[in-house]
């Protein structure tokens, strides 16, 4: 088992009020702050209306561990826990990891290409005819390497550094910003599938994932947020 009950379930309530905490990240500053780290009544109490608490409280009493677990299965996304050994040592060192990390394939085979060098390549959608070959290039050069290329799946660069570290015969680990139903740049995503090397994902919503996710970046500072919440 690489997920623990406690952590599937406030994953999932994450999930649920995704929308509300999207707002409070999108106002001027303060923003909150740690908010993956508090516990479920904590959590509810900080983002949520009354309205919105008591249906939060609602969902979570009627949440369903096994029925969430069988929708991973069906999905072929893996849950790891902070509890987990496959969980990656470097989200451990954020001050507000995610409890739950969803990928494609299995954990072991993240377990395996996290073991790995690896270096994270990010930036524009919109990159010059230069910004294009360099993205490419080090993506194909890290690969040659034999370092782990980590990305988002945007179009652009995050999309380029993948395209280089496949060209380089090399492992690429792609990071969904609002889950695997999100659109991707065509080809990408099925040429790492086909290639074995399994794209991971983090925890996300199904309401408002883009929203959430950029959001959760400029307000938390952490990895962006993605992978799928039934």
């Amino acid at each position: 088992m690489t997920v623990c009950e406690r952590c599937l379930r406030h994953s999932h309530l994450i999930a649920h009020l995704a929308p509300r905490i999207a707002g409070l990240l999108d106002k001027p500053r303060p923003r909150p702050s740690g908010l993956l780290q508090l516990d479920e009544e904590a959590l509810i109490e900080r983002v949520a209306s009354p309205r919105r608490a008591d249906a939060a409280r609602t969902f979570l009493a009627r949440f369903d561990p096994d029925t969430a677990l069988e929708s991973l299965v069906d999905a072929d996304v893996t849950a790891i826990c902070r509890h987990a050994t496959q969980y990656p040592d470097g989200l451990r060192q954020l001050t507000d990891p995610p409890r739950v990390l969803y990928c494609t394939g299995s954990a072991e085979r993240l377990e395996e290409l996290l073991a790995q060098p690896a270096a994270t390549v990010v930036g524009t959608r919109k990159p010059s005819p230069y910004g294009t070959e360099v993205a490419r290039e080090l993506g194909r050069g890290l690969a040659a390497a034999g370092v782990t290329v980590i990305s988002g799946l945007a179009l652009g660069v995050d999309a380029l550094a993948h395209q280089g570290a496949l060209a380089g015969k090399g492992r690429a680990v792609p990071c969904w910003r609002a889950g695997r139903t999100s659109r991707i740049p065509r080809g990408i995503g099925s040429s790492i599938a086909r290639s074995g090397r399994p794209g991971s994902c983090f925890p996300s919503c199904l309401r408002g994932a883009a929203r959430f996710a950029g959001a959760f970046r400029r307000g938390i500072g952490s990895w962006p947020p993605s992978g799928r919440s039934p």
